[in-house]
């Protein structure tokens, strides 16, 4: 894949995980950091729910990178657990004013090195719409399949009433 990424959005990836696949979260940042597209920022969106210790309930690899205070990773401590949509909600709360691609990634995955490139790519050449590899259109103008869904933070992102209702919902609570 060429280095084709013509983008001056900042891209952030954002995931959670919880205890049973937290070992698995610090291989994920390391396929995150190896990409042709180097993201801006990678946030781990973690519950204090799940990780009452905090730092002391992480696998050592994952107390590695964030110890070294990697300008592009950080770890986001939440009171509250709401499961897999903390992996994105807070992000889309936090950066909704800022011209940004917001990538969600699962964390059990160690993603191709060109995926990140290929993911802003997609969304550049769709603004409009919420982008994943193997496209499956789910509502007016809005496009999912499994993991890494980009949402684009646009008010002209066109989405059905349903899935707006329940999108808005979740970022105002």
């Amino acid at each position: 894949m060429s280095n084709s990424v013509k983008t001056h959005k900042m891209t952030i990836v954002s995931f959670t995980s919880w205890p049973k696949r937290i070992q698995y979260a610090g291989i994920t940042i390391f396929s995150m950091l190896r990409q042709t597209h180097v993201p801006d920022l990678i946030l781990l969106q973690l519950s204090k729910q799940e990780f009452p210790n905090l730092w002391k309930d992480l696998p050592i690899d994952l107390q590695y990178v964030c110890s070294y205070n990697h300008p592009r990773v950080q770890i986001r401590w939440h009171d509250d657990n709401t499961r897999a949509f903390k992996k994105v909600i807070p992000a889309i709360k936090e950066f909704r004013n800022t011209d940004a691609w917001i990538l969600s990634v699962d964390d059990d995955i160690i993603y191709d090195s060109t995926y990140i490139e290929y993911m802003v790519n997609e969304a550049n050449m769709n603004p409009n719409v919420c982008c994943t590899p193997g496209f499956s259109k789910l509502g007016n103008g809005l496009f999912v399949h499994g993991c890494g869904m980009i949402y684009i933070i646009l008010s002209g992102l066109k989405m059905t009433p349903y899935f707006r209702s329940i999108l808005m919902t979740l970022i105002i609570s």
